[in-house]
């Protein structure tokens, strides 16, 4: 049998290990700042313009959908534009909205969590259907 000791060194010893071996290559599908990571992330959401679609607004609701899953979201905008480009910034987990021990007391903190933004370009096409592509920059 072992002694407490042990088991509490043999624990930290294999924490230790597991703690390495994170480092070494393995990529986590909320790390966009690991521009792996991104390059994966931005196949998926570039393959949106895989399809036609009768209004952009369905277009950006599946990408929404899908960067919700890593922990992202952002706003849809009400006007989008039928050809054009927009960026939209993400958000990490739906933003940080309240007070800190620094906030006048009249005021709110409101931030993203994040430097990143979903650049969309849509495309209107002759049938009266778009296309939409999309990228995280």
């Amino acid at each position: 049998m072992k002694t407490y000791k042990q088991f509490m060194s043999e624990d930290a010893k294999e924490m230790q290990n597991q703690q390495a071996n994170k480092t070494d290559g393995v990529s986590y599908p909320f790390d966009i700042e690991n521009p792996e990571v991104l390059k994966r992330i931005n196949a998926y959401v570039g393959s949106v313009a895989n399809r036609e679609y009768l209004i952009p607004e369905s277009a950006l609701g599946q990408l929404r959908d899908f960067v919700e899953r890593l922990g992202f979201t952002f706003d849809v905008p009400k006007d989008l534009p039928e050809s054009g480009n927009v960026s939209i910034p993400l958000k990490r987990y739906g933003g940080v909205f309240g007070k800190s021990a620094n906030t006048p007391f009249d005021e709110f903190d409101n931030e993203s969590g994040i430097d990143k933004s979903l650049n969309i370009q849509i495309e209107s096409l002759r049938n009266n259907s778009f296309k939409v592509y999309a990228k995280i920059a």
